[in-house]
């Protein structure tokens, strides 16, 4: 049988089978599952979870804290899980910055092999006066017309 994992609050608590089965009477044979089905959202850590984890309920402060008890079986441990989303947060900052790294880099490349950026092409050689004389062009072609 696989172990009993419960997810709380970023905590993993974990029950081997032998922590969540049990036997009537100490008898040899099958064993029973001394776990229950609950028929609603709500879940009840009962005589299973306690025997294996101690709790201590601190009224004043309203928390809880949780131990694993030295009586329960081999296997029975409490690890911290690290939230998915802070991992989705890094993996986008860090995307972005290489992004940003090479779109830098990729315009100075630009630069290097290929002469003045697109911007400082216009700077440069845009005429700063039109080539031709608007008023003489039409002039022009009213007299082309008469």
């Amino acid at each position: 049988m696989p172990d009993l994992t419960i997810l709380f609050n970023n905590f993993k608590f974990t029950i081997p089978p032998a922590g969540y089965v049990f036997q009537p009477n100490g008898t040899v044979g099958p064993c029973d599952l001394a776990i229950d089905q609950a028929f609603s959202s709500e879940y009840i850590l009962g005589d299973i979870f306690f025997r294996n984890f101690i709790v201590k309920f601190n009224y004043t402060d309203s928390t809880m804290s949780f131990a694993v008890n030295v009586n329960a079986f081999e296997g029975t441990s409490i690890s911290k899980v690290e939230p998915t989303w802070l991992w989705w947060v890094v993996g986008t900052a860090i995307g972005l910055v290489v992004l940003l790294i090479a779109y830098f880099f990729g315009k100075r490349a630009y630069k290097k092999h290929f002469g003045k950026t697109k911007e400082e092409e216009e700077k440069y050689f845009a005429p700063s006066a039109p080539l031709y004389d608007e008023d003489e062009v039409i002039n022009n072609s009213i007299m082309d017309q008469q």
